[in-house]
Formats: C-alpha cells, structure tokens, sequence
C-alpha cells in the first residue's frame, strides 16, 4: 500500500510540474569542466571579483550560445586568510567522488576551503507575467566535521530589496542541521514578484568543508492574469488657477479580443470645486493598452478655503480577462487656493538694547515671500502694532525679505526697507502684527510675548525674534528663537537647523553635542560608543543624557565621523566650579582667548583637549571637550571676544585620565 501511495504522489506531482514552464535553469552544463584548482590572484585582504583563468575551474558564465543561467563569482574576506589564493577546488567541476553523482547530469559547482566567503550571484530572471513562481536548488554539503563559524546561505533578492532565504546555517552547527551527505532539493514560493536573482555562498576554511550546487530551476504557472485598471498616479497636487486636470488610468493583460470598462467616480470631496464633476465612463478597446484619461474643469471661485482634498476611485470594472481594479485604484488630489499668497513675518525687533540705541530709532520687522510666484504688494498694510501702507508698484519675488522699520535709514542693505508711519512703535510687553492685502484681507499675523514661552532674550537683550520653520506655524513661540546675532539679521537668511559634524579616534576621547538635538539621548547621538558617558563632578559621573556645553568621556573600538543634527545654541555659556572642569563649546569654532569670564579672571590654566595625550588649545572645536582649572565658580560666555592670559597647569590634568568601568 505504501509504494501505490509513493507511486501516486510522484504522478501527481509530475502532472503539476507539466502544466509548469521552466523560466530560467542551469546545470553548470554550458561550459566543459576543466579540473584542478582555481588560484586567486588577486588581494585576498579586500573583496573583490574573482575572474576566469584559463586552464582553471570557470568562476563566471554569460551565454552565447548557450541557454542556462549566467553566473558571476565574488569573493570577501571575512577570515583575514589566504582566500583562494593558495589554489582551491571550487568552480563548474564534474568530479564526483564527494556526491556519487551529480542531481541533474554530468557537471555542478563546487565551492571549498574558500578561507573567506565564495558568492555565487546568478543573472536576474523576469518572473512577471506568473500568476505562481518557484524556485529550486539541489545543493549536497559533503559530511564532515564543520565549525559554528562555517555557513551555508542559498537565497532569492526579489524585486532588487526582499532576501527569501532558502537555506541559512549563519549562526548554527550544520552537523546538527541532518543536511549533509546527500542532494536535497531547497525551493522557495516568489509568487507575487517581479524579478529574482539566486545567490549562494560559503564561508569556509578547510578543504574538507564541501558544497556543491547542481539543476537550478526557476518554475512558473503561466495561467493568464486578470485585465487590472489602475490610476497612472497615486495623488498629485494642483493650483485652483489651473483651470482644468487630466487623470490617466493605464491597462495591464488586456484582452484581444475583449473591451474592459471602468468607471471613475469623485468618492471624496465637493464636486462644484471641480467643475460639478459627475461619474465619468472609461472604455480601453479590445487589443489595444493604450493609456485613457478623464478631464474636468477646477472651479477658481476666488474665495479664501484652504487646501482642499479629493479622492477619485475606479469603480465597476468590467470585460478584458475578467477585470478587476489594480494598483492604485484611488487617486489622492491636493488642490491649492490661489486666492492668498504666502507672504509671512519670519522677524521682529521689539525691544532693541539700549547698547544699540533708542526703540524709536532700530525697531524693525521682517517679511518673507515663501510662494512661488512675485507677488505684488501696492496697497497692501501692516496693522494693529503699527500702521503702514505699501506704495504702488511694490513687488516682492520668491525667497525675497523686505524689512519695515522704525528709521529705514539705519537698514539699508540689499533688500527693500520701508519707514512705517511716525510715532508708531511695537509693544515690549506684546502685541499683534498683521499684514493684510489690497482688499483688506489678512494673509499673515504674528502676535507676539515678551513671555509665555516667547524668547527672552529678545526683550531687551539685543536679540531679535527670529523665526526657525517658515513652512511652519510662526504663532508657536516655540519656531522662533533669539537671534544669534546683535541686533537681529533684517534681510538676511539663517539658519538655524544644522548639522555639526567631527571625527572621533580609536580609544578614549573627551566629547561633546554641539547642538540642541531632537533626542539628547547617549545611545542615539553615539550609538557606536564603546562605553557609557562620563562627565566630571568633582569625580567621573555616567551620564545617559547629555548637555551642551559640557564634555564627555567616551571610548571608541575604531575611528568615525560623527554628525549630529539640532537647533544652534542660542545660549552660550557655561558654568564652571571651582576645580578643574570638564567642558565644551558650541556650534562653530571659538578661540579661547574670547572667552569671556563672570567674575572677571578665574581661569588659572590653559585649555587642554585630548588626543591619545592632554595638549593646549587655542580654540574650541564643535564636537570636543577640553579641561579648565577656575579659582571660583562661575561662568564662561562665548559671546564677546576679550583677550585673556592664563597660566598654563597641565600636570595636574594626568590623574583625570583614569575611568574605572
């Protein structure tokens, strides 16, 4: 009973094999197998291709005449060994004294002793068209006695990202896998796919550690496919002036002999901001994948909405081969209203220092065209804090500023500067600022604090309110920050998001973040830190979150470059205790004779960086940390150049180079 049984499932299975069609195979039998040993000549400390020799085993195969698969060789070093270089029996071969015989007829490929890793990467087969695709491999990995560092891979890269293992021994003993001694047939399902490309590889190092590869086959069902209709785009975006939009829809596995429908209906959204759209019908003739469209009118009805969104979808689709909807059947449409320009506030001066003279003499604010398109200011206003109207032919272009001051004599620059009316000022305390069109309507507003999460600095300080996201809300006090420089920057770009990068050594360094990052986190800002962090508090202190403007031990396995993203330091100072501290600069590089000191003249040492030895700086670098010895407590501020002298006391820093973990 149990041979019928056998008989039956093998008649069955040969019946499903029949109805299959081979897409692409090999059984290494295209080219005639030389023999011997395959010798490398080249560097076996880099990866590199191996190539053909003559008189030597073929590692690389691209047909000609031939129809089996191509074929391409690649060696990596991950032993720090002799490689292939030393002669090796791997390559097409038809020796059988390991296998008995091969699975598929006279020839395979055998990779051995390879003392690294031997890929084998085979040319990339189309597999659409397949309503079902599989892959076979027959692999034999010789008994013997392998080691947990030896590994066998057999996988599939599917549509040029996905890795579909057939066999994966990283990580474990193959002595204990049974797999070894006789031809096993290895497969994997790629239905669905578009395009695969089979790799196997070895990483081995002795001759006895064998796997040989043989009768390679990728199968598919070639049932027909249903007819799909689909949106060429998933979503696009439009302007209400634009006047009118074609959606495409394309046709996969269309019919000979079939008509498809389809019907393409607005599911989300007001129809009489499109023109009353209304259902519309789709015809694809029979024999034909030519695209189709559909078209309707954007009603620009100059009134203030917003963005406004809508969503297409297919609907009843019928005919071809049994149609269906494909991928997207839902086209996402964005339209943007023309009516408002964007002009916004991005700075505002309110309360200039005394240092740099009268408010009625230096307040000022900014705007910024963030559109597109030149937009023509005459007659617009600025209202509520102080009153001013543009004259005629005012223009402002895209990513222009123009500044509206107190006194446009003390801002002249390279942009456009108006004077609002005489005896206006902005408030210390707050207020409202508005700027409205030639119709009255108001297309941005700031109302800003000299409190409630506003910027301090800007009360008084020096500062101006600078604002840090223009495409984001500039009614958040937290998108705008104090400017860095004095007295503002009218008419000028800054940037405020930066990113700050520097190199670390192998071994201990003394770091630093020299910016105000989303996560001040130890693990995310230097995930491949060796140790903990370490500040220093009258001792070493293990830190899991970090501060600017201080410095840090922290030791490396290999040198790297480091980059780190954030907001610039507003604030730039440090407080220093009496001792010797560890500390950091900021954003940018900082002599340290321009530090300034609160109380004057208490720093008693040079400043000393690290690399593999304590050495004097003269300037602060974005990244590091550097030791100080003060007389008192205190602060240091990196704001206001000054020069200083110091005595230099550096044998005292060597018994800080010592972190017990």
């Amino acid at each position: 009973m149990r041979y019928l049984t056998t008989l039956f499932v093998l008649l069955f299975l040969a019946g499903i094999l029949s109805a299959q069609t081979t897409i692409a195979y090999t059984s290494f039998e295209d080219t005639v197998a030389v023999g011997g040993q395959y010798v490398d000549t080249d560097d076996p400390a880099t990866d590199h291709p191996l190539l053909n020799h003559d008189g030597e085993p073929v590692m690389n195969y691209t047909p000609t005449t031939g129809t089996e698969l191509s074929f391409t060789s690649y060696y990596y070093n991950t032993r720090n060994d002799v490689g292939l270089t030393d002669g090796d029996y791997v390559g097409i071969t038809d020796y059988t004294g390991d296998v008995t015989a091969f699975s598929d007829s006279l020839q395979g490929f055998e990779f051995s002793d390879s003392d690294g890793l031997l890929e084998l990467t085979f040319g990339e087969v189309d597999i659409t068209g397949f309503s079902t695709v599989t892959v076979y491999v027959d692999a034999f990995l010789k008994e013997t006695g392998w080691e947990l560092d030896d590994a066998v891979r057999i996988w599939v890269v599917v549509d040029n990202t996905l890795e579909i293992d057939l066999l994966n021994t990283i990580g474990q003993d193959i002595d204990d896998l049974d797999i070894e001694g006789t031809w096993i047939t290895f497969n994997a399902d790629l239905s669905g796919y578009s395009n695969a490309v089979l790799k196997i590889s070895l990483d081995g190092n002795s001759g006895s550690e064998n796997l040989y590869a043989d009768n390679i086959k990728f199968v598919g069902q070639n049932s027909p496919l249903p007819t799909t209709v689909q949106f060429e785009e998933s979503n696009d975006t439009a302007s209400e002036g634009d006047g009118s939009y074609t959606i495409n829809l394309t046709i996969s596995n269309f019919s000979t002999t079939e008509q498809t429908t389809c019907e393409v209906a607005l599911t989300t959204g007001d129809a009489a901001d499109l023109g009353n759209y209304t259902t519309q019908s789709v015809t694809f003739p029979a024999g034909s994948g030519d695209m189709q469209s559909v078209m309707f009118d954007i009603t620009d009805d100059e009134m203030e909405e917003g963005t406004e969104n809508f969503v297409f979808t297919i609907q009843n689709v019928a005919g071809g081969l049994n149609a269906v909807a494909g991928d997207p059947s839902d086209f996402d449409f964005e339209l943007l209203d023309n009516d408002y320009p964007e002009i916004i506030i991005t700075e505002i001066h309110y309360n200039p220092s005394s240092d740099k003279g009268d408010d009625t003499e230096w307040e000022f604010f900014e705007i910024y065209n963030n559109d597109d398109v030149t937009v023509d200011l005459s007659n617009w206003s600025v209202s509520d804090g102080v009153d001013f109207i543009f004259p005629d032919n005012v223009y402002i272009a895209p990513m222009e500023f123009i500044v509206i001051t107190v006194n446009e004599a003390n801002y002249q620059g390279d942009y456009q500067v108006f004077q609002w009316n005489s005896g206006d000022a902005l408030s210390n305390s707050g207020e409202n600022v508005a700027i409205s069109d030639a119709a009255g309507n108001v297309v941005d507003f700031v109302e800003y604090d000299d409190g409630n999460g506003w910027p301090g600095e800007a009360d008084g300080d020096g500062s101006s309110l600078e604002l840090v996201d223009f495409d984001a809300d500039n009614n958040d006090p937290a998108n705008w920050v104090a400017s860095l420089e004095f007295g503002g920057t009218p008419g000028i770009f800054f940037e405020y998001i930066i990113t700050s990068t520097f190199n670390v050594s192998e071994g201990w360094n003394m770091v630093s973040v020299p910016v105000d990052a989303a996560s001040m986190e130890k693990d995310s800002l230097f995930p491949n830190a060796a140790t903990s962090a370490f500040a220093f508090e009258n001792g070493y202190v293990e830190k899991d979150t970090l501060k600017s403007g201080v410095g840090y031990w922290m030791k490396f396995d290999s040198p790297e470059q480091i980059s780190i993203s954030g907001m610039k330091i507003i604030t730039q100072i440090v407080e220093v205790t009496e001792g010797w501290n560890l500390i950091s600069g900021f954003n940018e590089s900082f002599p340290v004779d321009a530090i300034i000191t609160q109380p004057d003249e208490i720093i008693v040492s040079d400043f000393y960086g690290f690399t593999n030895a304590y050495t004097p700086v003269t300037s602060f670098e974005p990244g590091n940390g550097y030791w100080v010895k003060v007389s008192e407590a205190g602060s240091l501020l990196f704001n206001v150049p000054v020069a200083k002298n110091t005595p230099v006391v550096k044998n005292e820093l060597e018994a800080f180079f010592e972190i017990a973990i």
